[in-house]
């Protein structure tokens, strides 16, 4: 078996014909040799077991085609060592390595991100984000503001959306309306944007949309006091946003809601 690993004189097709019709071990062996090419770990691949799969997968200097690291993929669905070994592999393909981790499991997930060097951190980093942001839009479909913005619309055809309208929104929870508001009031910003201003951690980036709005402080006080989540605005955070309300001017209140819309993200 040392002459399948590590002679120099067997050719491509003399090699290909010994994976083709040798066992495991022969495969096994042939897995190990340096700078195999594509024509010997295709054969591999769709021959070998798992010990033979994981030694190939470990071999840096093997070189795999697209239906190589498809198969390669397929098989660690169901063995959280191969995706690993994949995982760091440097020359993988981005889309396999996107639906290698798409199939893994969150431990075999978090342990890639943990242990991948410098130069596959950044990559495994942004193929979960994108994974994880795919997953929440899965379980999470697009609310439906349509009834909220047509009230919302018709009280701004009528003069009614002020101050006193959009309190009495918050006040009854009506946040849908809320959100619906201060987006016609923002020259027609993103209802969905307002909601999740609305709906997030944050009490500070509310003013925002609001002194651009120019809505009161007392219209102000009642969406805080009365926004969807769990934990309630205390007195302190309260009373420093009102402070933070007079300080802000409308003007950085329209530009950063500007940057906002412009670059797509809330910050």
């Amino acid at each position: 078996m040392t002459v399948l690993t590590q002679s120099n004189c067997l050719a491509t097709g003399t090699l290909v014909e010994i994976a083709k019709a040798k066992g495991q071990d022969h495969l096994l062996a042939i897995s190990g040799r340096t700078n195999l090419p594509e024509a010997v770990t295709d054969v591999i691949v769709d021959r070998g077991e798992r010990k033979v799969i994981r030694r190939l997968a470990d071999n840096a200097s093997a070189r795999f085609s697209d239906t190589g690291y498809k198969r390669m993929v397929a098989h660690a669905e169901s063995d959280d060592e191969l995706t690993e070994i994949l995982g760091l592999r440097s020359d993988l393909p981005m889309n396999f390595l996107r639906d290698l981790l798409q199939r893994a499991t969150e431990a075999v997930r978090a342990r890639l991100a943990r242990i991948a060097p410098p130069e596959l951190q950044e990559e495994i980093q942004r193929v979960l984000k994108t994974i994880a942001s795919k997953a929440r839009s899965e379980l999470s479909p697009a609310r439906d503001f349509s009834r909220a913005e047509a009230v919302v619309r018709r009280m701004k055809g009528l003069n009614e959306l002020n101050d006193a309208a959009i309190a009495g929104f918050a006040e009854a929870n009506r946040f849908d309306e809320v959100a619906a508001s201060l987006g016609i009031l923002n020259n027609s910003a993103p209802t969905d944007m307002m909601a999740r201003l609305l709906e997030g951690l944050r009490a500070d980036l509310i003013l925002i949309p609001c002194k651009s709005a120019g809505l009161n402080w007392t219209t102000v006080e009642a969406i805080l006091c009365h926004r969807p989540i769990k934990r309630r605005i205390d007195d302190a955070t309260l009373k420093l946003a009102m402070r933070d309300y007079g300080k802000l001017s409308p003007e950085t209140a329209e530009r950063t809601l500007r940057f906002w819309l412009l670059h797509s993200k809330i910050e």
